[in-house]
């Protein structure tokens, strides 16, 4: 290999550089197997964790929580002898408490959860068609039962084969709205005692209005995470107003869904005394009156749509807050953002998002039912035929809304 004449000196430098290139070589060999290594592991363990997140979520979803028991029938929402006016009669409780047996179950929660709805005579073409659409939207049957205030409006309901229960009361019959106010309240008053006996069963409560269509199923949209989940009120806003201070109290009660959770425990009471002692305020008011004076403030998340009120100085450091989520107002609508002043901003804003109507219409902003009525016809949003029995298809207008065409 070496020259037998090549002086000693060149041939111990050239062996030395022959070493050395050999170690660059295995040093190079080394970092290639090195880095092939890693990556082959990694992508494995990333693998591996990824079907572990997979495993989960499936395992979450095939497993849901036990379900909670509910307590004795006769734990009661009531207050006091003085407010016996808002007492559940007995046969009406009875039937409640059956009909929430049979209610589903939230898999998530392991409560049980239940729509209703509160009408009387004057409303009972509203409840009608609200119960028809529902139906339509295929929603099922044991999800829902509407409270009848006299035997018009529970007769006409099981007249459609609808889950009704009776409440025998000496409330006013006719579609009152805001002309009698007194009378009116009174009515509204039914809706949160209803709500706080379904929370004492530890039932998760999804209050619908009478004056509501359904196109879909909006159930969806519920998570299970705060303790109000509430329509938003306004007519400005068909986005959820995020960080506008002061917080905007765009609450409304027409159609929400509950937590009972302990802060929400400790609310019932106060919000339902304050109610019943106001002849002439309701439960929407009440509960703005109740909370505006504590500090609000916007929850910064995915969906940037929940407020979050600190309740300390009203309920002590055991119940710290109260959180309410908004639903989205494109999908959860109003009349007033749909056909009234806020009808080019809704419209426009449906265009950009591709929607060709609403999952649920609220016909509050209106007024006068007569024009609520006149609406919902001349959007072709009337689910019942001539003789109050629920159509077999959803009408044109429940399909896609003529003023977001």
């Amino acid at each position: 290999m070496f020259d037998i004449n090549e002086p000693p000196v060149v041939r111990i430098t050239r062996q030395r550089f022959l070493k050395q290139r050999r170690l660059f070589i295995y040093f190079i060999f080394f970092v290639f197997f090195a880095s092939f290594s890693y990556i082959i592991f990694s992508g494995k363990s990333k693998r591996a964790h990824s079907r572990k997140q997979i495993m989960k979520h499936i395992n979450s979803s095939n497993n849901p929580k036990p379900i909670i028991p509910l307590p004795n029938v006769d734990v009661l929402a009531h207050l006091d002898n003085k407010y016996s006016n808002y007492s559940i009669p007995e046969n009406t409780l009875i039937e409640l408490w059956n009909f929430v047996q049979k209610s589903p179950i939230n898999p998530k929660t392991g409560q049980h959860y239940i729509m209703y709805s509160i009408a009387n005579a004057g409303l009972s073409e509203f409840i009608l068609n609200c119960v028809c659409s529902m139906r339509l939207a295929n929603i099922p049957s044991n999800y829902h039962v509407t409270i009848a205030l006299d035997f018009e409006t529970y007769e006409a309901l099981q007249n459609i084969g609808a889950n009704v229960i009776l409440w025998k009361s000496n409330f006013i019959k006719k579609a009152v709205n805001n002309v009698k106010i007194v009378e009116f309240y009174n009515i509204i008053k039914v809706k949160p005692t209803i709500l706080h006996q379904f929370l004492l069963w530890n039932v998760e409560p999804i209050l619908v209005d009478a004056d509501t269509i359904f196109n879909e199923n909006p159930l969806h949209l519920f998570n299970d995470e705060v303790d109000f989940q509430v329509q938003c009120d306004s007519k400005e806003y068909y986005e959820i107003p995020y960080n506008v201070y002061p917080v905007p109290w765009q609450v409304n009660l027409g159609f929400y869904k509950v937590r009972p959770s302990s802060t929400v425990m400790k609310l019932m009471p106060v919000w339902l005394e304050r109610m019943y002692n106001s002849p002439k305020v309701h439960d929407q008011s009440s509960l703005r009156k109740i909370l505006k004076e504590y500090p609000t403030k916007w929850v910064k998340n995915d969906t940037n749509d929940t407020v979050i009120v600190d309740t300390t100085k009203l309920f002590g450091d055991e119940y710290p807050n109260l959180t309410f989520r908004f639903l989205d107002p494109m999908l959860i609508t109003n009349a007033g953002g749909l056909f009234m002043e806020g009808r080019y901003n809704w419209s426009n804003q449906a265009q950009r998002l591709g929607l060709k109507r609403p999952e649920f219409i609220h016909f509050f902003h209106c007024g006068k039912n007569a024009l609520k009525k006149s609406y919902m016809r001349d959007n072709d949003m009337w689910f019942i035929d001539k003789d109050k029995k629920c159509l077999d298809h959803q009408p044109e207008g429940s399909l896609s809304l003529t003023v977001w065409r």
